[in-house]
Order: structure tokens, then C-alpha cells, then sequence
């Protein structure tokens, strides 16, 4: 197979993101930092960020080829705007996001949700780098990216009025990391990972129960489609 150039990707993936801005009537300036966004991300990358070339080369991770790049990109872009399809979502005034990886679905957030003050925690070291990075490039004055454990972020507490995630693990360990975050009437989104996760979702858990589900368009490498879900959980006791 030749792979496009990235030039061609972006091409095709600002179109994608012209029909995004237009569906949820996002703003020019919000669309114009999508695009800026896609073209900081290493699509090839198993996790989308390169990380510091390494002399021995060994264990190296293979790439994404073309077409799994488009697919994988389209998802993880309609899938992280698929949460302003929430009230609570769309409303926040303070955001949190676990696990934050190259931004999905909390940078995509935090730039189409300008009002909310929006962190993205984040344990990993070149990801936290690509993030502050984007922060930077994006123009974005209401991030901020803590670096470490979300167990550590202690002036979080009882703060957050939705906390999202996407693929940070167990669901139910997921919801037990969010639940002290949350302000009274707080909310969690969680965003699906593997293909066990719709399985494993319960239905309350940590004093939450969901209220509300989103399908998700998911592409597979086959070309074909299936439905996934975002989950949608309100506080309604003690975690």
C-alpha cells in the first residue's frame, strides 16, 4: 500500500471536521483549532505522541498505516464532540479529564467549550509534554495539565461539575477515581475502550448511576460500522 502524505490526511480530515463544526454549530475560531489540533498529533504513533528516538531502536511499536490513521483519527474526533450532545456536558463550568493521552475527548473539549475551565491529568511524562505543548500552540487560556496520579490531585476534590475518560481501564475503577472529583449534582462521562467495555459498564457504582447514554459511530478496520456508547453518569449519594 502507499501511504498518503500527511498533507492529504489533514486534507481529508479538515473536511471531516468542517461537517463536525457545522452538525454541533461550533464556532469558526473552535473548528480552525480542531484542524490546528489534528496536525500536532502523531497519527502514525500507537499512542499518537512520538516519543524521544531511543539509540537501540528495539521494541519498537509498529505504525499505522494510512487508512487505519483516517479511520482511528475520525473516530477519536466525532467520538470526544459527541459529549457536547450532554446538558451537563456542554455546560460545564469545571471539567476534568482522567487519563488525558494526546487530548481525546479532553482537549477536544476544552476547545469547544471555552467557558469551562477544563484540566487534563495525565501520568505519563512525553504525553504530558505533547499536552502543555498543544495548550501553548492552541491558544487555550482555560487548561491547565497536572502531571501525575489523579489520586494525587488533591485541589480537585468535590470541584469538578463532570469529569470524562476515555479507555483509563475497568469502568468501575474509572467511576471510583471520578467520584471524589465531582461538586454536588456532578456528573462523569465515560468514553469506551475495548470492545469488553459496553459489558462491563454498570449501571450504578461509587454514587452514580447512569441517566444517560450516546451512540457512537465507530469505524472498524474492515471498513464496516458498529455502535458503541458514551455513558453518562450522575452523582446522586456519598462516593
Amino acid at each position: 500500500m502507499i501511504l498518503r502524505s500527511s498533507d492529504s490526511l489533514h486534507r481529508e480530515l479538515d473536511s471531516e471536521i468542517d461537517a463536525l463544526a457545522e452538525r454541533y454549530e461550533l464556532t469558526g475560531e473552535a473548528g480552525d483549532a480542531l484542524q490546528r489540533l489534528v496536525r500536532l498529533v502523531d497519527w502514525e504513533a500507537p499512542n499518537f505522541v512520538r516519543k524521544a528516538s531511543s539509540r537501540g531502536g528495539g521494541g519498537r511499536k509498529k505504525r499505522r498505516d494510512a487508512a487505519s490513521m483516517r479511520r482511528v483519527a475520525s473516530n477519536l474526533l466525532s467520538q470526544s464532540l459527541a459529549g457536547i450532545e450532554s446538558g451537563p456536558v456542554r455546560t460545564a463550568r469545571r471539567l476534568a479529564d482522567i487519563g488525558s493521552g494526546a487530548g481525546f475527548p479532553g482537549l477536544v473539549l476544552a476547545v469547544v467549550l471555552p467557558q469551562a475551565r477544563v484540566t487534563l491529568i495525565e501520568k505519563v511524562p512525553n504525553k504530558c509534554s505533547f499536552l502543555r505543548r498543544a495548550v501553548s500552540e492552541l491558544s487555550l487560556a482555560n487548561v491547565e495539565v497536572v502531571e501525575g496520579n489523579v489520586l494525587e490531585w488533591s485541589e480537585g476534590l468535590a470541584s469538578c461539575d463532570v469529569v470524562t475518560s476515555r479507555k483509563v481501564g475497568r469502568p468501575v475503577k474509572t467511576l471510583e477515581l471520578s467520584a471524589p472529583l465531582l461538586a454536588q449534582e456532578g456528573w462523569v462521562a465515560l468514553w469506551p475502550g475495548t470492545s469488553a467495555f459496553e459489558e462491563e459498564v454498570p449501571e450504578t457504582g461509587a454514587g452514580l448511576r447512569v441517566v444517560q447514554t450516546i451512540p457512537l459511530k465507530w469505524e472498524n478496520r474492515n471498513g464496516g460500522y458498529a455502535t458503541r456508547h458514551l455513558y453518562l453518569y450522575e452523582k446522586v449519594g456519598e462516593s
